[in-house]
């Protein structure tokens, strides 16, 4: 699926969730993957398997960037929700107030604040969630997934 901002997109939300995870490309090629999330969509649903999947590409040492329209509320709030699955006793406002270190610029609306109350609700209820601690882990803010390990500045510049 293609739009303005992912003009190779790969794979769209659908056909990450229809089966396993996508295996990423292959080489140096670019992977994106477009979350068609809305400022009013309900994200819980989604969460758990993008978190998996920013995990999995960052166990394999790829680079990831996370980016929504402004990079403020739906994009701060899958880092956030990251930031809670790789740290079980991490409450909501604990794994916020570390992302707002990062970005003076986040701000989730409350109606994704709550929606990550309930992603951590669940995740608690959940067993076998891994509880490592992420340190250096830079996910650079700004919703698309460029999981290729190409630098941004090249992606955009050869399109």
């Amino acid at each position: 699926e293609s739009s303005p901002t992912t003009p190779k997109a790969k794979h769209s939300l659908q056909d990450t969730f229809a089966g396993s995870l996508p295996d990423g490309p292959s080489g140096s090629a670019p992977e994106y993957i477009h979350i068609p999330w809305e400022h009013n969509t309900d994200i819980v649903p989604d969460l758990y398997r993008l978190v998996q999947l920013i995990d999995d590409r960052v166990s394999n040492g790829k680079r990831i960037l996370i980016h929504c329209q402004c990079g403020v509320s739906r994009s701060a709030s899958l880092i956030v929700a990251y930031g809670l699955y790789k740290n079980p006793g991490m409450s909501v406002q604990e794994a916020y107030d570390s992302v707002k270190k990062r970005s003076k610029w986040i701000g989730p609306n409350m109606n994704l604040i709550m929606q990550l109350q309930e992603f951590r609700s669940n995740l608690l209820k959940s067993s076998g969630n891994p509880a490592a601690n992420v340190n250096g882990v830079a996910l650079p803010l700004g919703m698309d997934l460029n999981l290729s390990g190409v630098p941004n500045s090249e992606i955009y510049h050869q399109q």
